[in-house]
Formats: C-alpha cells, structure tokens, sequence
C-alpha cells in the first residue's frame, strides 16, 4: 500500500494525480470503486459543500484508496486537514468584512445615541417649558374658608412655587422654600381674603378665603 506524504498536499489533486498515474479516467474509477462520477469530480475539485455528510466521505476514500492502492485512512486524515485549513482561510477572509461591519455598526450605535441624546433633551425642555407655563400653584395651610373668629386679625399661611405671591393685593416675602406667612387685619363682619400667586410667564393662580370676625361681648 502506498504511503501518503502529508507536506502540502492537496486532496483534490493528489487524488486527480494518483488516479492519473494509474492510467484510470473518472468513469473508470467510478465503475471500479462503485461511487458515481459526480461524487468523484467533486472531491477532486475539492467542493465538499457538494458531498453527502462525512460519515459517508470517509466510506468513499477507504474504497477509493483500495482501488488506488493507498491508505484510506490517510486519504480520511488528509481530507480533514484540507476542511480545516480551507475553514481557517474562510474565516480569515470575512475578517476584514467583519472589521468593515463593526465599524458601521459603532457607528450606527454612535447615531442612535445621539438621536437619543437629543430626544431626551428634547422631553426635558418640553418638561421645563410645560412647567413654567403652567399656572403657578398655591397650598393654603390656613385659613379654612368660612372661619368665624373673635380676633380681630388671622395668620395666612402656605406655601406656592411662584416667584410672586401677593395677599389683598400686596406683595409678600417668600422663603426659599416658597412658604409664607403673613397676618391680616380684619374687620367687623365678613372679610374675603384673596392670595393670587404670579410666574414670570404672567400665568397666575387666585384663592379666596371668607373669613367671619366677631367680636367676644
């Protein structure tokens, strides 16, 4: 039995030159072997993507290499190399493609983050400008509407998001926090007390407490 020397050997043509060498054509190698031309051209064009799975390569190189009087096993072991090294060589040529398609994917994702970016900028000063426009709020701690008291002034107390707040028409000092507190004088009988809050988009927010003062007799 012939021995296979492995340095540099393709299968396809070593395969090409041996049956070449025994003065065999492909339709003869075909009858002798019992495997059809078709598969025989294509192991020596080396289209593996064409033959039937391995288990049954590996069944026409033992019966190939009996008609050729070589080593099946060793035309098996030489076949597997091939597939790797023509795997590796694959791989190595999509790698630059696949450098080319990272780099328009980071890019893609560099856009999408700054599409995003801006969208969120976007809501935020929608946020901000919904906010300001929006009339100023005001939470009234005290008075209730319609006390009836016997002192003859009441605290006012809250808190308002405004820049400006105003009670019976005069303006009050605000905390940082936007709290106030103011004391108004009242008289006799029934007195309406108006708290009107101010932003500076000239939105305004009015309430108005009925406060009873009567005196202790």
């Amino acid at each position: 039995m012939e021995e296979i020397k492995k340095e540099n050997l393709d299968l396809g043509n070593f395969l090409f030159q041996k049956r070449r060498e025994k003065g065999l054509s492909l339709d003869k190698l075909s009858y002798l072997s019992g495997i059809e031309k078709e598969v025989l051209e294509n192991l020596e064009k080396d289209n593996w993507s064409e033959l039937l799975p391995d288990i049954y390569v590996r069944g026409y190189l033992l019966k190939i290499g009996e008609v050729l009087g070589m080593d099946g096993e060793e035309l098996w072991s030489l076949y597997k190399k091939d597939k790797r090294r023509a795997k590796i060589k694959r791989i190595k040529n999509h790698l630059p493609f696949l450098k080319r398609n990272s780099k328009k994917r980071t890019a893609f994702f560099q856009v999408i983050i700054i599409i995003i970016f801006f969208i969120l900028i976007g809501i935020f000063s929608f946020w901000q400008i919904k906010k300001f426009l929006k009339p100023p709020e005001i939470q009234l701690f005290y008075p209730e509407n319609n006390m009836i008291v016997s002192e003859n002034s009441i605290k006012i107390e809250g808190r308002t998001n405004a820049s400006i707040l105003l009670i019976n028409h005069q303006k009050i000092p605000l905390k940082e926090d936007g709290y106030f507190s103011f004391l108004v004088p009242l008289l006799e009988g029934t007195n309406i007390i108006e708290i009107e809050s101010l932003n500076p988009f000239g939105q305004r927010t009015v309430l108005k407490r009925r406060v009873v003062y009567r005196k202790n007799k």
